[in-house]
């Protein structure tokens, strides 16, 4: 079931040793659509997920390494919007990463192995009566360095059970994409981009294709993400879109254009290549960290993207040029202190 959202009322900052600047990676519309547990039930405790397809992401918080010599995915926190029906009664709640499932690609591993992370024993603000939103940003004692740099991976929120919901009970910001925002025509293999996980339901899984809960991971890494600078045929309230519709451009008959976020320390610039292919097997180059992007045919130069003294992160729009492209893919070299490689982002331009 889901329930109207409110405005955050609050960032909240679960406090441990941060680093000066860690950067969100999320997969989100840019607006809020309701709040949701999913299809988790209120008397049952679950997940709800946003899942990282390695299909459209490679080598997220990909940074080197100097203890091990090597590139590692590395995790400062997590960051999510949670709303409480009833903000004056404090709940738990949990932060989890999940790897996906080695027999079913695509699903959320449910054994407990399957966790790489998973930090509890967190509690809601609290609030007067009725419904509060804050954004919270969990950051670790110790980074955790096991992010997949190849691998599909799911950000989640661990929800307690409330059998008062929907008059009280805790639920995550949602964005989904709405029919005249959907870039994503007929025929196309669409990517499920969300799932809830409901130990006691039947299904235990299950998953939506047009949605993504906001929760999303801190990492001192710099990130890309691809987004669509939607034509004014489409209706979608936030542009550029770095969600759903930011992974499938309508370049044929709405002309969307393509737009590039950096997000890293400023003063920078960051310098975006691109393929007509999908991505390659990561390659590590040492403290440049990983290259994902095939040398055959050789990348073409996009765009740099300048981030602004003192801003975190930064944009540019490209003209599509109205033309149905196919997949490509995307990497960028910030030059924000050590000159490395963001992670890569893909689209099906169409």
């Amino acid at each position: 079931m889901n329930v109207p959202c409110i405005a955050v009322l609050a960032a909240v900052t679960f406090a441990a040793a941060a680093p000066s600047q860690t950067n969100w990676f999320e997969i989100h519309c840019g607006h809020t659509s309701f709040t949701s547990r999913g299809h988790i039930t209120g008397p049952h405790s679950g997940d709800v997920c946003t899942r990282v397809p390695a299909e459209w992401f490679s080598s997220v918080g990909g940074v080197w390494d100097p203890g091990s010599l090597s590139v590692v995915g590395r995790v400062n926190g997590m960051r999510l919007v949670l709303q409480d029906q009833d903000a004056i009664t404090q709940e738990p709640f949990s932060v989890a990463l999940i790897a996906e499932d080695s027999g079913m690609p695509g699903q959320p591993d449910l054994l407990q192995s399957g966790e790489y992370l998973r930090v509890g024993n967190l509690t809601t603000p609290g609030g007067t009566n009725g419904p509060a939103a804050w954004l919270l940003s969990i950051t670790f004692t110790t980074p955790f360095d096991g992010l997949p740099a190849d691998r599909d991976f799911f950000m989640a929120c661990g929800l307690p059970a409330n059998p008062l919901w929907p008059a009280d009970g805790l639920s995550v910001h949602i964005g989904r994409v709405g029919f005249g925002d959907d870039p994503i025509t007929g025929g196309v293999t669409r990517t499920n981009f969300a799932c809830s996980i409901d130990p006691a339901g039947l299904p235990i899984i299950r998953n939506y294709l047009d949605r993504s809960f906001r929760v999303g991971v801190l990492t001192q890494a710099p990130l890309l993400q691809v987004g669509a600078s939607l034509s004014p045929l489409r209706t979608n309230p936030n542009d550029p879109q770095y969600g759903i519709a930011g992974i499938y451009p309508d370049n044929a008959t709405a002309c969307d254009e393509f737009a590039f976020r950096v997000r890293t320390t400023g003063p920078s610039t960051a310098f975006v290549f691109g393929n007509f292919t999908p991505f390659s097997a990561p390659v590590s180059w040492g403290p440049m960290a990983n290259f994902c992007l095939p040398l055959v045919p050789l990348p073409f130069f996009v765009t740099p993207v300048t981030i602004g003294s003192g801003a975190s992160e930064g944009e540019m729009n490209v003209s599509s040029l109205c033309t149905a492209w196919g997949r490509l893919s995307f990497q960028a070299i910030d030059f924000a202190g050590p000159v490395q490689f963001t992670n890569a982002a893909g689209v099906l331009s169409q």
